[in-house]
């Protein structure tokens, strides 16, 4: 189990969830099938990222959320399509929205193709390529978005630039965890740490939230 990155912990917590004989040379060829698709599961998680869902047969999409445990239904080129006509003018759109509008003249082939992305848009939510983004992130590997800051007041940094940076932590995270997301000397001079949204200070083993705007206090800065 080595060789595909799974420790012994990963192992054993899984072998603990399964009901197998004590001796591994009892197992069953389905028990150490059922092994490897478990671990695999624990160390490697997989989204299924569904592209070209605007030119997929019928039936396709459904078949695939019904055998994936996590899928998302993309056109990456439909994404491509619009953050270019986005750029030109043609269409308003900004990445992640749910739709699209046509600002200004387009051909009829044009027209065609955006039709066809507005189809998945409208059934899906989009474009799938940020969605795609977000369900890893936040559905997957369950992350939060932390923002740090200098100045608590005025939500900016050193040089006056507004949420200058933004730090995926694992939900949970605390904010020393922050700190040392920022930089491992601020880690090791954290003293503590400031709600900027609140105006309160905030505890050590405070879990921190989706979109928390967060002054570390450190000897280091």
């Amino acid at each position: 189990m080595t060789g595909v990155g799974a420790t012994p912990a990963d192992v054993a917590a899984v072998l603990r969830r399964l009901s197998y004989p004590g001796d591994p040379l009892a197992w069953s060829e389905e028990q150490r099938r059922e092994l490897a698709r478990t671990v695999r599961e624990r160390t490697k998680p997989l989204v299924v990222v569904a592209n070209k869902a605007d030119i997929a047969p019928e039936g396709n999409l459904e078949r695939l959320q019904a055998a994936a445990d996590m899928m998302v239904p993309a056109t990456a080129e439909g994404e491509l399509a619009l953050r270019r006509g986005a750029e030109a003018g043609l269409v308003g759109y900004d990445p992640g929205d749910e739709g699209f509008t046509i600002e200004s003249a387009v051909s009829d082939e044009q027209r065609a193709g955006l039709e066809r992305v507005r189809g998945v848009a409208e059934e899906w939510g989009g474009t799938g390529v940020q969605q795609a983004i977000d369900t890893v992130v936040y559905d997957l590997l369950d992350q939060v978005t932390v923002y740090p800051v200098e100045n608590e007041t005025r939500w900016t940094d050193g040089q006056g630039r507004t949420l200058p940076d933004a730090h995926l932590l694992a939900r949970g995270a605390t904010p020393e965890d922050l700190a040392y997301a920022v930089h491992s000397d601020i880690g090791d001079g954290y003293l503590h740490a400031v709600d900027a949204r609140a105006g309160r200070r905030i505890s050590d083993d405070h879990e921190l939230s989706e979109g928390d705007v967060v002054k570390i206090v450190s000897t280091a800065t």
